[in-house]
């Protein structure tokens, strides 16, 4: 460079000397908080002011800049946050022309790459304007900055140009050439091979010829498009992608001119430029040839995967949409998800959304989502799901077998698309079958569109990577529920959907997944269990994952995994068996659960250790002892409440996996809601033969109910707080009680308790082998004004006398007030909690 960066630049930031923005005091700070290495910024600044960019440019890096301000901050770990943390030094290179340049040009090279290999091909585009070598940044440093500052222009306009050119050429190119020539000569377009030090001196040279406002002409067979969109976007010139005489794409421009042939043995041009470049690296023998990682936005990921295969007219990408939400919704209505256990015994395997309701709408609202815009869909989807839900069964192991395609006439294309089976004609080797192709891309989408079915879209419109869904790369998820058949069903779990995501939104960026895994990061979009991070921990539909904008940081540090650490799940120590039982109801008692203030006295703990590659969790729900006083259960015979909550400062602990709870979630009922007012009291039954239990108690938080019983539970709230307790209930079922079965809970969701009891009944008695006892859990919100009438009992209080306990509730006692009077004095005197009266 003519005004070269080196140590002088290293003096000049410690002295507080040359650079503007140097003299910002807390900038230092920022840089290091942010992981960005300064020298290297510097240098990148450096480079920025050598190859100048328009104002337009610079808005657009504004404009990209006040789109990354929402941060999310956990819920159950208070120091956990999903953001743009890292945006400060962005924010500060944002407020020079020269660092906006740097921005773009960070921008530019990470895409379709790894920021490894970009921070290679900026150190040589550093040496060719003019670095020196020894005062050149090192490709660490480098590779850190990229890291950090690359995420923040993800939607600058680059990664869209660069598609817009993919797509254009691959549709022209499939229009002039023969189908077998085509599948040898497209992969020259997104072709990645040869060194940094090849195609960064192709870049060199374009910004000298823009700067002068010459003519270039580059014969290249690697990064064709890649070149186009920086010659276009970045450098604003005049360009054509040409295959032989064939215009494959054009912009105009007004800083020079390029023409970029792509054709391997295209003859020299007759036209005269100022500068003829040649770009022809030779691949290793028997090597694969490398590609620019493809990106789409998720909403045109489907349409634009079917643009680039020749020959498909609109009715028939109409038809392969179909295809795929008529596989999408056999998927979501089969029993395959389960809870990842260590032990051989079987477990019971749920559908993906659990007993939630509203199917064709989440599944509308997936489709919309990926861009699939078949006429009449609800329709569709409605007629799908009835096909499946009796019984249909479909055998997906090809496309032309399981006929989810009208028939073969729709690709009536060349016979040398097709393979032996497909034709009479024999294919040449290494030419792939259209009905192949067909087959992975309905497959990869139909399994991907199920993977989003529980995700909920912070991101409205995220990037994805092509080969996580058009079969280049298939996921161990895709490959379990591409084999599944009604006679043998392959299980999947939350490990293996977080790691089908993880490849979806972050492809060869992600690393190694461990299968403890709750979040992934990547540079832009975060997957997360929505308990972590929200108090909504999941949607009236069961959208208990979130795909958030922003990368995960606990207290400052960065990292891109959160997994819970092995520890042993259960009751505290100094829990005995009398704190988590419930209270039993007298039969006739009208009762309703206490409000939302109660619940408060149930919180999340969560231990936290951070390693060198992620940060691991372990987390516990702590009780405090008051709310034994609101009837979690009753005392010791003959002790009171006083005494019992000295014995522990802390309350009841319950140790718990919150990778477990999206099974229990999924497998509790959830019922429709009802036409009655949720406010309406629930009436105890006077006669055990209207329902199959032995006895109905209530309680709040964590309850154990007692064998045979119903136990009503109070679980207002946040719904993460909901959630925890609905797994805590499960473990400390078979945990405290010994229970070889496992316990049937129900949601009382938007139901009243009559319906939602109703509900659990049923779920109970349809069972009657797989459940030892039964919790409904009461998650109506009460309203500040409650029922009236004389015997209406706020909240399951179980009144006792000389320490005693009742267990009829309070039928023994002659009226409200008399059973308000025995439970005053049971608090020595202290005034009755709030929401009682």
């Amino acid at each position: 460079m003519s005004r070269s960066v080196g140590f002088n630049f290293q003096g000049d930031v410690f002295k507080g000397g040359s650079l503007a923005f140097s003299a910002i005091g807390n900038l230092m700070k920022q840089f290091s908080d942010g992981g960005v290495d300064l020298y290297a910024t510097a240098a990148l600044v450096q480079l920025g002011s050598l190859i100048p960019i328009s104002q337009l440019k610079e808005q657009k890096v504004a404009i990209a800049m006040r789109k990354r301000n929402q941060t999310r901050r956990g819920w159950f770990v208070r120091a956990l946050s999903i953001g743009w943390g890292h945006q400060d030094p962005a924010y500060e290179l944002s407020r020079t022309q020269a660092g906006c340049t740097a921005l773009v040009l960070v921008n530019a090279f990470v895409t379709g790459t790894t920021s490894l290999a970009a921070a290679m091909g900026l150190q040589k585009l550093m040496r060719h304007r003019g670095c020196e070598a020894h005062y050149l940044p090192a490709i660490d440093a480098l590779r850190s900055a990229v890291d950090s500052l690359a995420p923040i222009m993800e939607d600058s306009g680059f990664h869209s140009i660069l598609e817009t050119i993919r797509l254009s050429s691959i549709a022209e190119l499939g229009r002039i050439v023969p189908k077998v020539q085509f599948q040898q000569d497209q992969s020259a377009i997104m072709e990645d091979s040869g060194t940094a030090n090849d195609w960064t001196e192709v870049i060199h040279q374009l910004s000298v010829t823009a700067s002068l406002g010459q003519s270039i002409y580059v014969h290249t067979s690697t990064r064709a498009a890649w070149i186009a969109a920086f010659a276009t976007f970045v450098l604003e010139m005049d360009c054509t992608l040409l295959y032989y005489s064939s215009t494959l794409w054009r912009a105009a421009g007004r800083k020079g001119k390029v023409i970029i042939q792509m054709a391997r043995d295209a003859p020299e041009p007759s036209e005269r430029f100022s500068k003829l470049l040649q770009l022809k690296p030779q691949p290793e023998m028997m090597a694969s040839i490398p590609s620019l990682q493809t990106t789409y936005l998720l909403r045109d990921a489907l349409e634009s995967e079917l643009i680039a295969i020749p020959g498909l007219s609109h009715a028939c990408r109409q038809d392969v949409k179909l295809a795929v939400v008529n596989l999408f919704a056999l998927l979501s209505t089969r029993k395959c998800f389960v809870r990842r256990s260590l032990s051989a015994d079987p477990i019971e395997a749920v559908k993906l959304t659990g007993t939630f309701k509203d199917s064709v709408n989440s599944i509308e609202a997936v489709c919309q989502h990926l861009g699939i815009d078949v006429p009449d869909l609800r329709i569709e989807i409605a007629a799908f799901l009835r096909s499946a839900n009796s019984g249909l069964s479909i055998n997906i192991s090809r496309l032309d077998e399981w006929r989810l395609l009208p028939d073969e006439s729709i690709f009536q294309l060349e016979n040398e698309c097709y393979c032996d089976q497909h034709t009479t004609e024999r294919r040449s080797w290494g030419y792939e079958c259209y009905f192949d192709k067909i087959s992975r891309l309905i497959f990869g989408f139909a399994t991907t569109a199920l993977a989003l079915l529980p995700c909920y879209f912070g991101a409205p419109n995220p990037r994805i990577h092509a080969d996580s869904i058009n079969g280049t790369k298939t996921s161990t998820w895709s490959k379990k529920l591409v084999n599944y058949s009604n006679s043998s069903p392959q299980r999947v779990d939350l490990p293996m959907l977080i790691d089908h995501l993880r490849d979806l939104f972050h492809g060869n960026d992600s690393g190694v997944v461990p299968g403890s895994t709750l979040v992934v990061s990547g540079r832009t979009t975060t997957v997360a269990v929505r308990a972590l991070v929200e108090e909504d921990g999941f949607s009236d539909t069961g959208q208990f994952l979130g795909i958030y904008p922003g990368r995960l940081e606990y207290d400052g540090v960065f990292r891109k995994i959160v997994s819970e650490a092995p520890h042993c799940v259960g009751l505290g120590s100094s829990t005995n068996e009398n704190e988590i039982q419930p209270s039993t109801l007298a039969p006739g008692l009208r009762f309703i659960p206490p409000n939302a203030e109660y619940f408060k006295l149930i919180q999340p703990r969560c231990n936290v250790k951070i390693t060198e590659e992620e940060i691991e969790l372990h987390c516990d729900m702590v009780i405090d002892r008051t709310i034994l006083d609101l009837g979690i259960g009753s005392i010791a015979t003959g002790g009171s409440s006083d005494q019992a909550s000295t014995s522990d400062e802390t309350g009841i602990i319950f140790s718990i996996f919150i990778r477990d709870t999206v099974y229990d979630l999924l497998r509790a009922g959830v019922g429709e809601s009802c036409v009655h007012d949720q406010q309406t009291p629930f009436e105890v039954p006077l006669d055990n033969r209207d329902h199959p239990f032995t006895s109905i108690g209530s309680g709040v938080g964590l309850v154990v109910p007692l064998l045979g019983s119903c136990a009503l539970i109070s679980a207002h709230g946040n719904r993460s707080n909901q959630m925890m307790f609905l797994s805590a209930i499960q473990r400390a079922v078979g945990f405290y009680s010994n229970f070889s079965k496992g316990c049937c809970i129900v949601l009382q969701g938007k139901r009243c308790l009559e319906c939602a009891f109703s509900l659990t009944k049923e779920r109970y008695r349809r069972f009657p082998n797989a459940y030892e006892c039964a919790a409904l859990m009461c998650t109506g919100v009460a309203g500040d004004e409650q029922p009236s009438g004389s015997d209406v009992v706020l909240g399951p209080r179980r009144p006792r006398i000389h320490g005693v306990g009742i267990l009829g509730g309070i039928e023994q006692l002659n009226d409200m007030e008399e059973f308000r009077r025995v439970a005053d004095l049971q608090h020595n005197g202290r005034p009755p909690f709030e929401g009682r009266d």
